[in-house]
């Protein structure tokens, strides 16, 4: 396999230990900082895995893919990376399938171009842990062929199998405990995979499949594709962000018209609702502080920032609750309420709703829609790493030691 002009620029696990990438040129380039950081957990990682190369970690196999050189079927020319089957399941989820064969649309999808395949590993959450990276993806050579893995497709499974040369994808936080996955330096590396993985000229913008982005049976028919979405169910860039907001509003719009064809009731229902798993950069830097955000953290944040929609009269949130997320107000009306009583209330387009609502936590207000609203939810650790490299006036800026940060990943 040619690594220089299928996978440069992508993250690999040498077999000392180090993290390096192949630059323009084919020269393996050792990041040193992340190396320096890791290189106790690689080790030990790298012992585990080739004692077992079909271990489990906390939440996903180690292997958790393969890569090769593309064959003739294929849609795409830079390389296929093929999902190990468990993997496959988790990130195509059905609930009602859990234990039968796979479905068609899981077959379809378990071989994908390497651009597409990475960017679904690295942008992938679970529900019940909305702000904790899950996959990793490194590279690592081990000199294996496609045959030898249960999970090639057809054609790598015959004769021709045995000569096409694989790279293995592995996750390399798979052995760390969720809790301990929102250290600075994770997100450190996670942003370098991630940069190299969304600023590849060659690739197609692909990220999740409409079904995917939607509540099933919510909103349906191809018109949703026309009204501020594209195809992937990401929010698209506008030439300004009143645009964005509106075509939101058009998706909640249309959203509430078919719910209530399908209802006799004449109640609209009181309830939030997901419309999609991440937003463009663009609608981001409407809001104080995160409109200078250099291209790298604003992609990154943007990656793991969720849409909500919510009727009038839905609880927001609740007073004295500590979760896990910030919210932004996008476009609507809500009420604050305080302890005593009084109440204020914040619209969008405000210059109070360019700030976070009822930051404080433990919350120090419960917030509840007057309109119907759409609102961002952006994970608390990941927006705190991030601001920290960008310190208002008067703020005392808190780096972070690569070496200190290192002892949690042993």
């Amino acid at each position: 396999m040619d690594l220089a002009s299928v996978l440069s620029g992508f993250f690999l696990l040498t077999p000392d230990g180090e993290l390096a990438f192949h630059d323009e040129r084919n020269r393996l380039v050792t990041e040193v900082p992340l190396t320096r950081a890791f290189r106790r957990h690689n080790a030990r990682f790298l012992q585990s895995y080739l004692s077992d190369p079909e271990a489990e970690g906390e939440a996903s196999p180690l292997r958790i893919a393969v890569v090769c050189r593309s064959h003739a079927k294929t849609a795409w020319s830079s390389g296929s990376l093929i999902l190990e089957t468990s993997v496959l399941r988790n990130l195509y989820w059905n609930k009602e399938l859990k234990n039968a064969e796979l479905t068609e649309f899981q077959r379809r999808n378990q071989e994908q171009s390497i651009f597409r395949g990475m960017e679904l590993l690295l942008e992938f959450r679970k529900d019940s842990m909305p702000g904790v990276p899950i996959y990793c993806p490194v590279l690592f050579d081990r000199g294996t062929t496609l045959s030898q893995y249960a999970s090639a497709p057809t054609w790598g499974q015959s004769g021709d199998g045995r000569h096409v040369r694989v790279i293995e994808v592995l996750n390399l936080i798979a052995t760390i405990a969720p809790i301990q996955r929102s250290s600075p330096v994770i997100w450190q590396l996670l942003r370098g995979i991630h940069e190299r993985v969304i600023h590849k000229d060659v690739r197609r913008p692909s990220r999740f499949t409409v079904t995917d982005e939607f509540d099933a049976g919510l909103i349906g028919g191809m018109e949703t594709m026309n009204a501020g979405f594209g195809p992937s169910g990401m929010l698209m860039q506008k030439p300004d962000i009143d645009g964005a907001r509106q075509a939101v509003v058009r998706i909640v719009n249309a959203t509430r018209a078919k719910r209530e064809s399908r209802s006799s009731r004449s109640a609209r229902p009181a309830g939030i609702q997901k419309i999609a798993r991440c937003v463009e950069p663009a609608v981001l830097r409407a809001f104080t502080r995160l409109a200078d955000l250099d291209s790298g953290d604003i992609a990154l944040l943007a990656s793991e920032t969720r849409l909500y929609a919510a009727f009038s009269g839905a609880e927001l949130l609740k007073r004295g609750a500590t979760d896990n997320g910030t919210f932004y107000l996008l476009d609507g009306q809500v009420k604050l309420e305080a302890p005593d009583g009084k109440t204020q209330f914040i619209a969008s387009g405000t210059n109070a709703a360019q700030r976070p609502v009822a930051h404080l936590k433990p919350r120090q207000y419960s917030v509840a829609a007057v309109t119907p609203v759409t609102f961002l939810w952006v994970p608390d650790n990941l927006l705190k790493v991030v601001l920290n490299r960008y310190p208002m006036p008067g703020e005392i800026r808190v780096e972070f030691n690569f070496d200190q940060f290192s002892t949690l990943l042993v």
